[in-house]
């Protein structure tokens, strides 16, 4: 949510907001690495994390008991420099681009060290 590369994130906030909608931002990583992700909650309404049931589905590594523990701070977001998302003007793949070519070269980067550590043929 920091940075030119948040700008995605906090246009999608923005444009959530701007419609109605009140919006919770469950991040997947508490830390801010490249890796971690946004889910964003919304609802006319908003969205009560209190009684959920965790027994169901395991969807990280990471054992989940309060989803509340995990939501981003909202007061933190500044849309200022944001973008509105409308269909009169869709420049979401143009926020995506640095986004993804970070994230790109970022798994590039694991993968090629786990070859070299690992001493893997590249070719076969």
């Amino acid at each position: 949510m920091e940075g030119e590369i948040g700008k995605i994130g906090r246009s999608i906030y923005k444009t959530l907001t701007e419609a109605g909608f009140k919006t919770s931002i469950i991040a997947t990583r508490k830390e801010a690495v490249i890796e971690r992700n946004f889910i964003f909650v919304s609802s006319e309404n908003g969205f009560d994390f209190e009684g959920l049931d965790y027994k169901q589905f395991i969807y990280s590594d990471e054992k989940i008991t309060d989803l509340k523990q995990h939501l981003y701070d909202i007061n933190n977001i500044n849309i200022n420099d944001s973008e509105l998302l409308t269909d009169n003007r869709p420049v979401l793949e143009k926020l995506l681009k640095k986004p993804t070519l970070e994230w790109r070269k970022s798994l590039n980067e694991i993968f090629r060290n786990k070859i070299v550590e690992e001493k893997l043929p590249i070719f076969y």
